[in-house]
């Protein structure tokens, strides 16, 4: 059985995470590319967007009901993303489309596609996978997982935010 109460309380502190760790961030922070051929904060956040509101779409297609235990899934894709060695591209659906947003648009928009996934999952249920895609790393995940895959993704690029942070000279891209 899902406590949703905790679902809701780690989603929530993730995404308050990310914007309290964003409080510092200035216009010409944001939109500064640090390195070459790696994203700026604003393109980190319109990732995280376009990844989200695409598991969001997946959850309103077709499913298959499953009874494994999440744990094992949701493990290994905090282990996966939780490591900052494994340096992946993200694959062209979810690259940064290039939309000229604010952060607080972007973090808002975060905020809103992650409230209306637990909604989904509340009212669609947790344990059915999405058939539409399987992860290359993790294979078909259901509701819950990805919400944890959320989770952990959004902790993975904010160790990247935080990179730039502590390093705000920007590179001659």
């Amino acid at each position: 059985m899902i406590d949703i109460h905790i679902l809701k309380a780690d989603s929530q502190a993730n995404i308050q995470y990310l914007r309290d760790s964003l409080d510092t961030v200035n216009k010409e922070l944001y939109k500064t590319h640090h390195e070459e051929g790696k994203w700026s904060i604003q393109q980190i956040l319109e990732h995280l967007s376009v990844t989200e509101r695409g598991v969001l779409m997946m959850g309103n297609g077709q499913t298959t009901e499953t009874n494994r235990d999440p744990n094992l899934i949701i493990h290994q894709v905090r282990d996966f993303l939780g490591d900052q060695s494994d340096k992946r591209t993200a694959p062209a659906p979810v690259r940064p489309p290039g939309e000229d947003k604010s952060m607080i648009k972007f973090l808002d928009l975060i905020l809103e596609t992650r409230h209306a996934f637990i909604e989904q999952g509340e009212s669609k249920g947790w344990h059915q996978i999405l058939d539409q895609f399987s992860h290359p790393i993790s294979g078909a995940m259901t509701r819950l997982e990805w919400l944890y895959f959320h989770i952990y993704h959004t902790e993975r690029h904010l160790h990247q935010i935080k990179l730039i942070m502590q390093n705000p000279k920007p590179s001659n891209v």
